[in-house]
């Protein structure tokens, strides 16, 4: 199924024209909701986009713990085991969970 851009609003001339929403197909930019004058934009706009948030969760048991006093241990690249056990090699792992 091929992903388009959707304008829902008013027209003039075969162009974009008056009130209206316009949502991307793809980018940073989920939809912009403003006046359109003759295809494009004027004016102030709404644009709803996509927002990226980074923030150290402590999980213990794969429950977060939340407002925990977390001492952090530096990491370390080398291999601090005193078995004769070869240390571990990073893997990427794809999981998928359904809804």
């Amino acid at each position: 199924m091929e992903m388009c851009n959707v304008y829902e609003g008013e027209f003039s001339n075969g162009k974009m024209h008056g009130k209206g929403t316009f949502k991307y197909a793809a980018g940073g930019v989920l939809k912009s909701i403003g006046e359109w004058r003759e295809g494009k934009k004027f004016g102030l706009f709404e644009d709803i986009v996509i927002v990226r948030v980074t923030k150290q969760v402590y999980y213990d048991n794969d429950a977060p713990k939340l407002n925990s006093n977390v001492k952090r241990e530096s990491p370390s690249d080398e291999d601090t085991d005193t078995d004769d056990v070869p240390p571990r090699k990073r893997q990427n792992v794809n999981v998928c969970v359904s809804p």
